[in-house]
């Protein structure tokens, strides 16, 4: 009886370990991957659109993105994946295999298919190289965005020859309360005027309530 348990350790273990991560002759770091800030205007700069009184007119966000990360969870048993210092370090089974000497001392790997989702975990180092963890199959690298500065410009109607404007503040992109109210001229509201940075421009003079506009320009780049 106890010789078939040994057996069957044996067997189960060439199982797990049958594969082993090949080296690659010298680590290859990725392509830069900076942090950039993004900046959403709806309408896009250029587009014609038109509105009515209460309308959100100019919809502004500027999203901060993080340089790039693993944002993949790690398997279960192990420590959460270190977010930088990943590197292609090895090959298994064809694929690309990243490590981090923040990880585990970069004995233990994840395997990346060509769209770049984890495959598997395996152990590229140690005593039971070749051990094997499964994986959620989700993107490994990723960012983290935050969002910096968002508001709303919404028209409030024309009184005699002004247009009245509101800058309301938001959350979720959400409007939630006016923060700033301003007119301007019908003569400045057809050469166009700028708010925080983003120049809006009035295509035809607001009748029965409604107005044309633009968004011609946006400093904020």
């Amino acid at each position: 009886m106890t010789k078939h348990v040994i057996l069957l350790s044996i067997f189960l273990s060439s199982c797990v370990f049958h594969r082993q991560a090949e080296p690659l002759p010298s680590a290859e770091f990725r392509k830069n991957t900076e942090g950039y800030i993004e900046t959403i205007i709806n309408p896009p700069v250029g587009r014609e659109d038109s509105a009515s009184i209460g309308d959100l007119i100019v919809s502004y966000t500027r999203i901060s993105n993080s340089t790039e990360i693993a944002v993949a969870r790690a398997p279960i048993k192990l420590k959460t994946l270190a977010r930088e210092g990943w590197r292609k370090t090895h090959k298994y089974n064809n694929r690309d295999v990243y490590t981090s000497p923040d990880y585990y001392r970069g004995d233990i790997g994840a395997v990346l298919d060509k769209d770049e989702k984890v495959i598997l975990y395996v152990q590229t180092g140690g005593a039971k190289s070749g051990r094997r963890w499964k994986s959620y199959g989700e993107k490994f690298f990723g960012r983290v965005s935050s969002v910096v500065d968002a508001w709303r410009l919404r028209y409030s109607g024309r009184e005699n020859d002004s247009y009245k404007f509101e800058i309301v503040s938001t959350r979720e992109d959400k409007a939630i309360e006016a923060t700033q109210s301003f007119t301007v001229s019908e003569t400045t509201f057809l050469d166009g005027f700028a708010v925080r940075g983003v120049l809006v421009q009035g295509l035809e003079a607001g009748r029965h309530g409604i107005i044309s506009y633009r968004v011609a320009g946006n400093a904020n780049k």
